[in-house]
């Protein structure tokens, strides 16, 4: 029987698995590796493998555990995995969510950002470029199940991908999704290890317990984790193929800046399939807005009908701001009111989900922050240099700005500098196509 045979999916794990696995992606043995740990089944027996990558010439692990604060049993059973962990021989830590008492908006969606916010952090300041997950074959299909019934495309229905890079350069690693979680289950019973059940995995309130439920009926015949993950696969080799073509499309229709802000070709978005400039135009969103996830399909198409109007004035979607521009063109630049607030420079590697801040090593005050430059920036900056022919205006407000104690100290994206040298280096992180500026 093969490995995806119901016999098989009975049966524990090799010791050499993930290791095995992780070698075929690329990752070499003697990167250390940090692994996220809730205390369920699935990531314990992701701890179990880990540990045949302890064995191999330099290979090194850390467990990392969230304490989430949403139940009152979390701390507890945060501290029952940590010592679980330690029984297994591997390195962990637990990393607290502090959050208000009533936490708005979907409970899990931002549980689920904050969870990765709080690990990617860690990551970063302990130079682990590699986070894994326990996702694995049943996670797949549900999650594309979710994602049909909320109208996705191709891209959405692709599902999960094995490697992700998130902020920090930190990269987000799923080896698992080949296999499902009965063979982590009985990987953990081979191994006398026990697990957490979270009763949220019970509550029928969230879409993903409605799902799980739906796959577990087996109603409909060949509506199966296995057969679910397959056509995941199987469009996620479409969603390459069409990434390919929207690269290209990119390169001719859209002129991309440094500092933030790009125009569109409008009468480019007739010249080749509406998939591939839809997907187009998606990153282009992210490019300016910063945001992790592009927008839902619906109001992307909506965008993508409004902005060949001749009446067309503006809109944003996505925390991008689309304006009218001299000839056929229009200017994308990140939305004045959504960019992030400032931050000091010692806590961050990626401000406004936009712009890189290279390492940096200062004697100089930690209260530098960076920001974005504003009004009475820009106003200070006009002083000494004319803007006029640098960046349009509401770009210039939304350009990373340096301060301290609430003083400009410079505007890099125009030029503008107290004289102090010792300042971070910016990069804009959602620029891979051709670019100016």
């Amino acid at each position: 029987m093969n490995r995806t045979g119901q016999e098989d999916d009975q049966q524990p794990l090799g010791a050499t698995f993930l290791t095995d696995t992780l070698l075929s992606m690329g990752i070499k043995p003697t990167q250390k590796i940090a692994i996220a740990v809730s205390g369920g089944a699935d990531s314990m027996g992701l701890a179990i493998l880990s540990r045949h990558w302890l064995k191999q010439d330099g290979g090194d692990v850390v467990a990392l555990i969230v304490d989430h604060q949403l139940r009152s049993e979390s701390a507890d059973e945060a501290n029952l995995a940590q010592e679980r962990l330690q029984a297994l021989g591997l390195e962990s830590h637990i990393l607290s969510w502090s959050h208000a008492a009533d936490v708005q908006g979907n409970l899990q969606a931002v549980a689920r950002d904050e969870r990765y916010q709080l690990m990617i952090n860690w990551c970063a300041d302990h130079e682990i470029k590699y986070l894994l997950t326990a996702h694995h074959k049943d996670d797949q299909a549900e999650t594309f199940l979710l994602r049909l019934a909320r109208g996705s495309g191709v891209y959405g229905l692709a599902g999960m991908a094995e490697k992700r890079v998130l902020d920090g350069n930190v990269t987000l690693v799923r080896p698992l999704l080949d296999t499902t979680k009965q063979r982590l289950i009985a990987t953990c019973l081979e191994a006398s290890v026990d697990w957490i059940e979270d009763p949220s995995n019970q509550n029928m309130d969230f879409d993903r317990v409605k799902v799980r439920e739906v796959l577990a009926k087996g109603h409909l015949p060949g509506l199966s984790s296995q057969r679910l993950a397959e056509t995941a696969g199987r469009m996620r080799r479409t969603r390459q193929a069409i990434e390919y073509y929207e690269r290209h499309w990119l390169e001719r229709s859209v002129e991309f800046h440094e500092a933030g802000f790009a125009y569109l070709n409008v009468s480019m978005l007739t010249q080749e399939p509406k998939e591939i400039t839809l997907r187009g135009l998606a990153s282009l969103i992210r490019f300016a807005g910063g945001g992790m996830y592009v927008p839902r399909f619906e109001r992307l198409e909506r965008l993508w009908i409004a902005i060949q109007q001749t009446d067309f004035r503006g809109a944003t979607l996505g925390g991008a701001q689309f304006s009218a521009a001299p000839g056929d063109r229009l200017m994308v630049h990140r939305e004045v009111s959504a960019v992030a607030p400032n931050a000091f420079v010692s806590k961050t590697d990626v401000w406004d989900n936009r712009f890189c801040l290279e390492p940096w090593q200062s004697e100089a005050d930690e209260a530098l922050e960076v920001g974005a430059l504003g009004e009475a920036g820009l106003d200070i900056v006009r002083q000494q240099i004319d803007v006029s022919d640098l960046l349009p205006r509401d770009v210039a407000l939304t350009t990373p700005a340096f301060f301290q104690a609430e003083s400009l100290i410079a505007a890099p994206y125009l030029g503008y500098d107290i004289g102090n040298e010792d300042l971070p280096v910016l990069s804009h992180r959602w620029l891979p196509w051709s670019k100016t500026g």
